[in-house]
């Protein structure tokens, strides 16, 4: 299921506790969960993925624009020169 489906459907379902007599302590609660879930859920997708193990090193370990340029990058074999 895609991410953003699933965030609607959270989102769908908690939005009916604006209909149940709770009092305003409880649906502040519950509007800080949906928030945070929100949050996380669309923030996630950015670090999700089946590719992520390539990428990681590789913007953890970035080198300078001047080095890339020169062809001299410790990963010119693994990615693209217009990648990196």
């Amino acid at each position: 299921m895609n991410l953003i489906i699933i965030i609607f459907i959270v989102l769908f379902v908690l939005s009916f506790t604006d209909f149940f007599p709770l009092e305003q302590k409880s649906h502040n609660i519950i509007y800080g969960v949906a928030f945070f879930l929100t949050y996380f859920l669309f923030t996630i997708k950015y670090y999700y993925g089946g590719d992520i193990y390539h990428y990681v090193p590789v913007f953890d370990k970035i080198e300078s624009f001047s080095v890339i340029l020169a062809g001299q990058s410790k990963f010119k074999d693994d990615f693209e020169m217009g990648y990196l």
